[in-house]
């Protein structure tokens, strides 16, 4: 799969979105991914969730992954096109005790470039949305970054309220319907910045005790850590979706 390299990333945020009015570029060798098209479907669902939630009322779950940056993204671009670009995007960060640092330090650049409200917190993500839904009553809706082949996730709507048992919640899944290659296409034809670990081969990313570089992406031979694996949007495109989380061991529900 041949890809865009990524622009430098001393932006603002405010240039970075502009940067994504730039024309496609050609990513894949068989990209199923239509730019205007499928924008179209998450600007719709974006501007019917703030139909029925203020900006005040949402929150982002944010854990510095891929599909979670490409939800960050066009969330930040549709409030700057609706002259709301000052407005903080409350961020939900739970940070896993066996983080990345490569992760951590992505979350922090991201408060940066996009001016978002960061809450930090540790601990089951049930747990934590309780604790949410206390000290900030006001929240009543969480944009994810779900995709039907995420664990759990097969039978989930664009908009559906947290499990029985769970904080009440709405959950909006703008991108639930795209696949990995549409995650990768979206960010490399935007310039949107993401984990630097995506570049050494990993394609799914937990923590340490969990997660490997992708072994479909090895590079048999290779003397560094740098050059072992190629990067995770070098999947064939076929692959992407069944080959997605290996080198994850074991996953948790989300709420």
């Amino acid at each position: 799969m041949k890809c865009l390299e990524q622009e430098p990333s001393d932006k603002t945020a405010e240039t970075l979105l502009l940067c994504s009015d730039k024309p496609d570029a050609v990513v894949t060798k068989n990209a199923s991914f239509n730019n205007s098209r499928t924008i179209d479907m998450e600007k719709a669902v974006i501007t019917q969730s703030l139909q029925i939630y203020k900006p005040v009322e949402i929150m982002l779950s944010f854990n510095g992954g891929k599909d979670c940056t490409v939800v960050l993204h066009i969330l930040a671009k549709y409030f700057q096109q609706e002259c709301l670009k000052n407005f903080k995007i409350p961020a939900l960060y739970i940070q896993d005790l066996n983080s990345f640092e490569e992760v951590d330090d992505f979350v922090e650049s991201s408060k940066t470039l996009y001016n978002i409200e960061l809450i930090k917190r540790t601990g089951r993500i049930k747990e934590v949305l309780f604790d949410i839904t206390n000290e900030m009553p006001h929240i009543k809706a969480i944009f994810m970054g779900c995709r039907r082949t995420d664990p759990f996730c097969g039978e989930i709507k664009v908009m559906q309220p947290c499990d029985f048992n769970w904080p009440a919640i709405m959950r909006i899944n703008p991108i639930i319907d795209w696949k990995c290659v549409d995650v990768w296409n979206y960010l490399k034809s935007n310039y949107v910045p993401y984990c630097s670990l995506y570049d050494l081969g990993y394609t799914s990313i937990g923590n340490k005790n969990n997660t490997i570089p992708n072994p479909h992406l090895k590079i048999y031979g290779a003397s560094s850590m740098r050059k072992k694996y190629r990067p995770a949007y070098e999947l064939e495109d076929d692959e992407y979706d069944s080959l997605e989380r290996a080198g994850r061991f074991g996953f948790s529900k989300t709420c």
